[in-house]
C-alpha cells in the first residue's frame, strides 16, 4: 500500500497555473475559509447581522469610542450603538453618497456628496470652509446670493461688521478710529460671461479718536520751617476761585507739607471742582473731567507766609502760573466701506476680498475638491485632478495655501507623465505614495512644505480603486491594480520601493472575477486589517478577498469569502471587524467572536488542485482517502484533468478518519483533484489530506 499526505495548505489559492498542475500544500479554490498559522485552511465566522439601519444613512467608520454612520438629514433613528453624524451641506441639498472618512486626532474627517453633485469636506461634523469659501454655488440664484456668501465670510472675524441689502455688502470697522484697507478679486472659472464685478467704495471715512487731557498747573513748595499759623500755604486760587478751604502749614518737610496741601484741594469742594496729587515737594492742581482745554491760560495764584517759599521765589512771595495741556476728546468715527457685486456669476466662479491682508473668499483656496483624504505628517492630504491639496500643521479644517502655515499643494502631474488624475494615496514607511492608474509617486513629506521632494516613480502600477490602498505589516503597502493586488515594498536597506506580486498565485482569478464587475465596483473595492488575526481583506463586488501571513511559520496564502452580499464598507472599531451592505451593518463573528454559521447556511470549500502522488505518467488505482478534520466534511474526487464533470462522490468523513474503517475513493487516473465541503453549523477546520492507492502501468 502507498499513501501520499498533504500536511497543510500554506501556499492559500494558487492560480497560476491550470488545475491540473498545481503543487502539493496549494489550493484550487478555498472558500468561506482562511488559512490558519499552522497552515491548516478554517472556516470563517459568521457575518451577523447587528444593526437594520433606516434609509437615508451612508457610509461606516470606527473611532476610539465609538462606529458611526452618516447622513444629510435629522438623524433618523439609527439603532442604539451606532452614532450618527450629521453632515448638512450648506444649502440644505441631500446627500448621496459618503465618499472617503479618515481620522484626524481621534475625530472624523469625511467628504461627502451631494444631490446636486457638489463635493463638500467636514471635519467633526463642521463643514470645512475652506473648501467652499468664495466658489459660486448653484444657491447663490443672483448677485444677491453671493453678497450674502461672502458678507458670512467677513462677519465670521470680529474685527468688522457686515450688513447686506440686496447686491450691496456694508463692511464697517468694529472699533472706532482704527482704519482699513479693502480690495477685491473675481475669476470666471465656469466660462460663460465673463463680466463679474466686486466694486469698492468709501462711504465714511475713518475718524481717529482723540482721548480728553486735563489742563493742569505744577508747582514745588521749595523752602519753610516749622511755625504753626506763621508758615504756611494760606491761599490757592484758579482764575479767582479759592481751591482750599483752609491754609495748610507747613510741617515736617516740603514733601508733607506739599501732600497735605493736595489733599485739602481734594476735600474741598469748589466750583468748578479741582482735584491735586503730590509727588515729593510737587504738586499737579487738574481741572475737572470733561472741561478739555477750557482751564488752559486760566491763572492759578498761591499765596504763601512767613518763611514758606514757592518755586524758589522768596519766602512769603505770591507765585502766578498759568493752567495749560488741556486737550478736549474728540469721538472717533467708524470707517465703512461698500462692496458692490455686479456682472454674472455662474457656478463654479471665484472671488475674495482681501481686508487688511486678510483674505475672505476663494484665494489660496484649493481650486477643486478632493474626494477622498489621507492623514500624514499631522496634515490631511487630498487630491483633485493632478493637485494633491494638503492642510496646515496640525489644521485639517485650514487649508489656505496663503494664510494658513503648512498649507499648499502638490501637482503630480508636472513631476511624472501619467499622473493627470491622482487615485489614491496611501503611506509607504514613512514617505507619502501618490497613485495614479499606472504611475506610482513616492514623497518625503514634511510639515514644513519647503521640504517636501519627491524621490521615486513607478510606472505602469497604480489603481483606480483608493480605498483598495492600505498599509500591510511593517513596510508594505497592499492596492488593487488592474492586474490583480499588488504592495510597494522596500528593495533594500535604502528603502527604495519594488511592486511586489503580494496576490501573484491568486492574479489570475481576482482578474477574472474583475471581469465580471463594473467600473463602479472596482473603483468602490475597500480593504481593512482584520484585527484579531491581521488578516488582509479586499471587498471587490460579493467576494472578500483574504490574505493570511503569518511570518513566523512561513504561512502566506490567499482565499476568499462569499459572503452572500455586497460589503460597501468595512470599519474596525472595539478590535472587530463590521461590514456594510445596503442598510444592514454585519459584525464578523457576531457579539461573542465565536459564532459560525449554521446548517447550509455558507458551505465552507477546500479544492485541492490535481495531484499525481507519484510520477505524473503513472496510473494508479485511488482506493481510500482520510482527514484530519473538525466537523464532517463531504468529499467528491476529480479523477480527469480534462473532464472535470468526471466526478465521484466518496463520501462524509465525520472528522479525524483515520482510525476508522477505510473510506474508498475507487479512482483510476494518473491524478486526482479531491474537493471537500462542509455544510454542517459550527466551526470547522480541515488540516490534513491523506490519499491511499497502488501503482499502476505507466501511461
Amino acid at each position: 500500500m502507498s499513501y501520499f499526505t498533504v500536511i497543510d495548505f500554506r501556499s492559500g489559492v494558487d492560480r497560476r497555473r491550470p488545475v491540473y498542475a498545481g503543487e502539493p500544500g496549494s489550493l484550487w479554490a478555498g472558500i468561506n475559509g482562511h488559512l490558519t498559522r499552522g497552515g491548516d485552511f478554517e472556516r470563517r465566522k459568521k457575518f451577523v447581522s447587528k444593526y437594520t439601519i433606516p434609509a437615508g444613512t451612508f457610509g461606516l467608520a470606527g473611532t476610539d469610542t465609538a462606529l458611526y454612520v452618516f447622513g444629510s438629514a435629522v438623524n433618523p433613528g439609527v439603532p442604539v450603538g451606532l452614532t450618527y453624524q450629521r453632515l448638512q451641506h450648506p444649502d440644505g441639498l441631500a446627500m448621496t453618497e459618503l465618499l472617503d472618512v479618515e481620522l484626524f486626532d481621534g475625530l472624523l474627517y469625511a467628504i461627502a456628496k451631494y444631490s446636486n453633485g457638489d463635493i463638500i469636506h467636514f471635519y467633526d461634523g463642521v463643514v470645512v470652509a475652506d473648501w467652499l469659501s468664495g466658489i459660486v454655488r448653484a444657491a447663490m440664484t443672483n448677485n444677491a446670493g453671493i453678497a450674502s456668501h461672502l458678507a458670512t465670510l467677513i462677519q465670521a472675524d470680529t474685527t468688522y461688521t457686515t450688513t447686506v441689502l440686496s447686491n450691496v455688502i456694508t463692511v464697517e470697522a468694529a472699533v472706532a478710529g482704527v482704519p482699513f484697507t479693502m480690495s477685491t478679486t473675481t475669476e470666471n472659472v465656469a466660462g460663460g460671461t465673463n463680466d463679474q464685478t466686486a466694486v469698492v467704495a468709501n462711504t465714511v471715512a475713518n475718524v481717529p479718536g482723540v482721548a480728553e487731557v486735563l489742563s493742569t498747573v505744577k508747582f514745588a513748595i521749595t523752602a519753610g520751617t516749622n511755625n504753626p499759623g506763621v508758615n504756611r500755604v494760606f491761599s490757592i486760587k484758579v482764575s479767582g476761585i479759592e481751591v482750599m478751604s483752609t491754609p495748610i502749614d507747613w510741617t515736617t518737610s516740603n514733601a508733607v507739607t506739599a501732600a497735605n496741601v493736595a489733599t485739602q484741594i481734594n476735600v474741598f469742594n469748589s466750583t468748578p471742582e479741582y482735584t491735586a496729587t503730590s509727588s515729593g515737594d510737587n504738586v499737579t492742581i487738574s481741572a475737572a473731567a470733561g472741561t478739555g482745554a477750557g482751564p488752559n491760560g486760566f491763572t492759578v495764584v498761591i499765596d504763601p507766609d512767613g518763611d514758606v517759599a514757592i518755586d524758589g521765589a522768596a519766602a512769603g512771595t505770591n507765585v502766578n502760573k498759568q493752567m495749560a495741556g488741556g486737550v478736549a476728546a474728540v469721538a472717533g468715527q467708524k470707517q465703512r466701506n461698500t462692496i458692490t457685486i455686479g456682472g454674472t456669476f455662474e457656478v463654479g466662479d471665484r472671488f475674495t476680498v482681501i481686508i487688511d491682508n486678510k483674505r475672505f473668499g476663494a484665494d489660496g483656496n484649493p481650486r477643486n475638491k478632493g474626494k477622498f483624504a489621507l492623514t500624514h505628517v499631522n496634515k490631511v492630504w487630498s487630491p483633485a485632478t493632478s493637485i494633491v491639496y494638503f492642510s496646515g500643521v496640525v489644521q485639517p479644517d485650514k487649508w489656505n495655501s496663503i494664510e494658513d502655515a503648512g498649507a499648499g499643494s502638490i501637482n503630480a502631474a508636472t513631476h511624472a507623465a501619467g499622473s493627470a488624475t491622482v487615485t489614491g494615496l496611501g503611506v509607504y514607511l514613512s514617505r507619502l505614495a501618490i497613485f495614479a492608474r499606472r504611475t506610482i509617486q513616492i514623497w518625503n513629506v514634511d510639515e514644513d512644505e519647503n521640504l517636501n521632494n519627491i524621490l521615486q516613480t513607478l510606472s505602469n502600477t497604480g489603481t483606480v480603486s483608493q480605498r483598495s490602498v492600505l498599509a500591510f505589516s511593517d513596510s508594505d503597502v497592499f492596492y488593487l491594480d488592474s492586474y490583480g493586488i499588488r504592495s510597494l515594498r522596500a528593495r533594500d536597506s535604502s528603502n527604495q520601493a519594488i511592486v511586489a506580486g503580494v496576490g501573484a498565485l491568486i492574479d489570475p482569478f481576482v482578474v477574472e472575477h474583475m471581469d465580471t464587475l463594473t467600473d463602479t465596483q472596482i473603483q468602490n473595492a475597500v480593504a481593512a486589517i482584520e484585527p484579531r488575526d491581521g488578516r488582509f481583506w479586499l471587498a471587490l463586488g460579493p467576494l472578500i478577498f483574504v490574505f493570511s501571513y503569518f511570518p513566523e511559520t512561513k504561512i502566506s496564502g490567499w482565499t476568499w469569502y462569499d459572503p452572500g452580499f455586497e460589503v460597501s464598507d468595512l470599519a474596525v472599531f472595539n478590535n472587530r471587524i463590521y461590514a456594510r451592505s445596503g442598510n444592514t451593518v454585519y459584525l464578523y463573528g457576531g457579539d461573542d467572536n465565536q459564532t459560525y454559521d449554521g446548517e447550509n447556511e455558507s458551505p465552507v470549500t477546500c479544492w485541492l488542485p490535481f495531484l499525481s502522488v507519484e510520477k505524473d505518467g503513472t496510473y494508479k488505482e485511488f482506493w481510500g482517502v482520510d482527514i484530519a478534520a473538525e466537523n464532517t466534511w463531504d468529499m467528491v474526487m476529480y479523477a480527469d484533468p480534462n473532464d472535470l464533470g468526471r466526478v465521484s462522490h466518496v463520501g462524509t468523513l465525520p472528522g479525524v478518519t483515520y482510525q476508522l474503517d477505510d473510506i474508498p475513493t475507487i479512482a483510476h487516473s494518473t491524478h486526482i483533484s479531491p474537493k471537500l465541503t462542509c455544510n454542517k453549523a459550527g466551526k470547522a477546520v480541515l488540516s490534513k489530506v491523506s490519499l491511499y492507492y497502488e501503482g499502476s502501468e505507466e501511461s
